[in-house]
């Protein structure tokens, strides 16, 4: 299983220099709240900020400070855009988003990482017994869904292609994973 904080960790150890895009503040009609997020580098986007042409400007000026040389200026360590979201930009939410982005050092990923596994460790979990094409569609959803998705089966073929973000259980004994189940668990049979 590949989980959201370890996609984090390997995004933040894999690309060099890296900006944090943060929305710090909204009003009216945005496409993400405060507190969304995105990494940018050279070459790689992790997450998003709502896309259009609120995040392609934002994209634009994280690479241009990811960009420069390692000796930077202390006010080039972050920026914050301030966009109106209507016509003049292309983009007809009606709102307006500040953004904040700064250069990510060490601990800035140390204080993402621990976000990432504090939010984890308190997603709902869901339990899928069998992965026959009734699991295998319902494992595709949760993939999508803010929840701990497990996939419980006897058979190990029948695990195969399991989206990445789902956690599988090969056990002789099904039964036995109900009782390791965390509690407010969601089971689906």
């Amino acid at each position: 299983m590949n989980s959201k904080v370890q996609s984090l960790r390997d995004f933040l150890a894999g690309q060099g220099r890296i900006a944090l895009v943060e929305v710090t503040g909204t009003k009216g009609s945005t496409p993400r709240e405060k507190g969304a997020f995105m990494l940018v580098s050279q070459t790689a986007i992790f997450g998003t900020i709502g896309g259009g042409q609120l995040e392609y400007m934002a994209i634009d000026k994280a690479r241009q400070m990811v960009g420069k040389e390692a000796r930077i200026e202390v006010d080039e360590i972050c920026a914050t855009l301030d966009v109106p979201l209507g016509p003049e930009i292309g983009q007809c939410c009606g709102g307006r988003v500040e953004v904040l982005i700064r250069l990510v050092d060490a601990a800035l990923v140390a204080e993402l990482v621990a976000a990432a596994e504090a939010e984890e460790a308190h997603l709902p979990h869901v339990y899928i017994f069998g992965s026959g094409h009734v699991g295998q569609a319902l494992a595709s959803t949760i993939a999508l869904l803010p929840v701990h998705g497990v996939v419980i089966e006897t058979r190990a073929e029948a695990l195969e292609g399991m989206p990445e973000t789902v956690e599988t259980r090969l056990t002789p004994m099904p039964e036995a994973e109900v009782r390791k189940a965390p509690p407010g668990t969601a089971f689906a049979i």
